[in-house]
């Protein structure tokens, strides 16, 4: 199965330590989403914006796992960017009644990190974003 990853296990290292069998497709695009942080990175809907990940394909028996790892309580089934081609992924998430929350420190580097490892850009990963986002600066 496909999964749409734009949480930890972007980083390819984390997912072959979850998940050994996954292969990586590459750079994909989730649109009518927007990245928010509910303690860990997490998408909702948003018509106007797009999130940026790293397409995977997956054995089914790992959705589970890999939700737990990226402190996910919810999956659902998206429609991805894939170069010129749609394509139909699973993605994790928080429900929503979990309130918007900065993530910690430690946290953040390990995203940008993983972003950075894979070339995606992360426009919304930055500091400036962040304070105009949730009003706090990371030190």
């Amino acid at each position: 199965m496909k999964y749409f990853s734009y949480a930890l296990t972007v980083n390819e290292f984390t997912m072959m330590d979850i998940c050994p069998d996954a292969v990586r497709f590459g750079p994909c695009t989730l649109h009518g989403h927007e990245l928010r942080f509910a303690e860990s990175a997490d998408i909702i809907h948003n018509i106007q914006s797009t999130v940026d990940g790293i397409l995977w394909e997956i054995p089914e028996e790992y959705i589970d796992m890999i939700t737990a790892i990226e402190h996910h309580d919810d999956k659902q089934q998206v429609l991805v960017s894939f170069g010129k081609q749609t394509l139909r992924a699973w993605v994790s998430k928080r429900k929503m009644h979990i309130p918007p929350e900065v993530p910690s420190w430690e946290y953040w580097e390990e995203l940008e990190d993983a972003y950075d490892q894979q070339g995606l850009l992360y426009r919304y990963m930055n500091k400036k974003w962040l304070k105009e986002k949730y009003g706090v600066t990371l030190k």
